[in-house]
């Protein structure tokens, strides 16, 4: 009975010591998160990117955008959840290949999936240190199309274009980038526009 109660206390033991094995996605996070050290030995671009949206919702919405790195063939999910993110990426060209409007509260999860309804993408070289501009998401809320007692869904349409901000980022934000980086982040807007099926379908309001 003892060399039993022994042999579970080191099974437990090793299934405590022995570390998980990391996602794909877990660490395209930590390849682009932003490393002064890693950064100021060359070969890595820094990009600022900003998101805002006023879509209606009890939960707090934020943009999460999938991005391909044309070089390497990899893509990873930027988070902005702080309706700011900076980088760090290998040089190269990238493209948007997928667009998410996320929330999450008590275990409650919700998800506006874009989908290939914009075309965005632009490119890097080492070194850099650039601003991609603000994914503003404007929202027209139609008519209610079922309801179920308090509950009720209705229609949205809504349109998403990118715009130039630098000039109203924080002062001290600003400040910190060029403290860890020693250069000021200048704009460098990527392209953004409705993939073509969908370029008729933007709301007029």
């Amino acid at each position: 009975m003892r060399l039993l109660l022994l042999f579970g206390a080191l099974l437990w033991t090793a299934g405590c010591t022995f570390p998980s094995v990391p996602s794909d996605a877990m660490l395209a996070r930590a390849e682009n998160t932003f490393n002064a050290e890693v950064f100021s030995k060359g070969g890595k671009a820094v990009a600022v990117i900003e998101a805002e949206n006023d879509i209606p919702s009890r939960y707090d919405l934020h943009a999460v955008l999938t991005f391909r790195n044309e070089r390497t063939g990899e893509t990873f999910d930027i988070s902005v959840r702080n309706g700011r993110e900076t980088v760090m990426l290998s040089p190269g060209d990238y493209t948007l290949e997928g667009f998410r409007i996320v929330g999450r509260e008590r275990g409650a999860y919700t998800s506006i999936d874009f989908g290939k309804r914009y075309d965005a993408s632009f490119s890097l070289e080492a070194g850099e240190v650039v601003y991609l501009g603000k994914v503003k998401t404007h929202a027209v809320l139609g008519e209610i199309v079922s309801r179920f007692f308090d509950d009720y869904t209705r229609e949205l349409r809504s349109a998403s274009a990118v715009t130039d901000e630098l000039k109203n980022m924080s002062p001290n934000y600003a400040r910190l980038i060029e403290f860890h980086t020693g250069k000021k982040p200048s704009a460098k807007l990527m392209k953004w526009k409705p993939s073509p099926i969908f370029k008729n379908k933007e709301p007029s309001e």
